[in-house]
C-alpha cells in the first residue's frame, strides 16, 4: 500500500474490536482469553500516536452465507466484548486507520504502526482460513433474523384471498423443514394473478424467513417467482393434502 494512504476500508469478513474506552488493557486482555479460550485467532496492536493508547484488536470470520454481515458482527462483538468500550459502529461499512499507513496527526510522515517495524504483518487478504462462528452466536443471529421477519411480516400477516387453503397457508406456522418450497411453489402460482410480480416477491420473502427458512436466499425467490410468472401447473388435491399436513 502506498503510505501516503492513512486509512482503508474494514474488510466483508473482518471483525474489529476497537479499545478506546475505561481501562482499555484490562478489557484488552479479557476480551483476548475469551477469543483464545474459542480457539480464535486474531492480530493486535496498540495505536501509536493515540492520546489514550488505545488498542485495535482484528479477526477474520467465515461470512459467505452470512446475510447481514452488520448484525453477525456486532453479535460476535457483544459475545466477546459486551461493556468492554469497544466501538460498535465498526460493524457497517467504516473507516479505520490502515496498517501501513500515517498518522497525520502526531507522527507527520512517519510511520505509526508498530507492526511494520516489529515486520508484524496483518493478515488482511484470507493467507488463513478464516474463524468458525461458535453455534451460541449463530443461534442468536438466527434469533434476530426471525424476529426482524416477524415483525415485517406482521404487516402482511392475517392476509385472506378467500381462499381457505391458501389463507392458511400463509398465515400458519411451518413445522416441517423440507416443506418451505413446495408451500413456496404452490403459493407464487396460486398469488401470482393476485400481485404484482415484485409485491409477491416481497411477501413471499417475508412470508419465508418468517416460517424460519435460510436455505434460499432473498434474490433465489425473487428469481422463483420471476421464473414461475409466465408457468402453468396443475395441482392434485394429493399436493394439497400433504402440504397442510405439514402445518398448523
Amino acid at each position: 500500500m502506498d503510505l501516503h494512504y492513512n486509512h482503508r476500508s474494514i474488510l466483508k469478513n473482518e471483525v474489529v474490536f476497537d479499545f478506546d474506552d475505561g481501562n482499555i488493557q484490562e478489557n484488552y486482555e479479557e476480551v483476548k482469553q475469551k477469543l483464545i479460550q474459542d480457539k480464535i485467532s486474531f492480530e493486535a496492536f496498540k495505536n501509536v500516536g493515540s492520546k489514550k493508547g488505545g488498542i485495535r484488536l482484528h479477526t477474520f470470520w467465515k461470512m459467505d452465507n452470512i446475510k447481514s454481515k452488520s448484525l453477525m458482527k456486532k453479535l460476535i462483538l457483544k459475545h466477546y466484548a459486551y461493556g468492554k468500550g469497544i466501538d460498535y459502529q465498526l460493524c457497517g461499512k467504516h473507516l479505520i486507520r490502515a496498517e501501513y499507513g500515517l498518522y497525520e496527526k502526531e507522527y507527520g510522515k512517519e510511520i505509526y504502526n508498530e507492526l511494520i517495524c516489529s515486520n508484524k504483518i496483518l493478515n488482511i487478504f484470507g493467507e488463513e482460513e478464516p474463524n468458525m462462528v461458535i453455534q451460541e452466536i449463530i443461534d442468536k443471529y438466527s434469533e434476530y433474523q426471525r424476529q426482524r421477519a416477524i415483525k415485517s411480516y406482521a404487516r402482511t400477516s392475517n392476509i385472506s384471498v378467500n381462499n381457505e387453503v391458501i389463507d392458511k397457508l400463509l398465515n400458519s406456522k411451518i413445522m416441517v423443514e423440507d416443506c418451505r418450497e413446495r408451500i413456496l411453489f404452490f403459493l407464487i402460482h396460486q398469488l401470482k394473478n393476485k400481485y404484482e410480480m415484485q409485491e409477491l416477491s416481497n411477501m413471499l420473502i417475508n412470508w419465508y424467513k418468517y416460517n424460519g427458512g435460510c436455505k434460499l436466499t432473498s434474490g433465489q425467490i425473487r428469481w422463483k417467482v420471476k421464473y414461475h410468472w409466465d408457468r402453468d401447473y396443475t395441482f392434485s388435491p394429493f399436493y394439497l393434502k400433504n402440504l397442510i399436513g405439514d402445518i398448523k
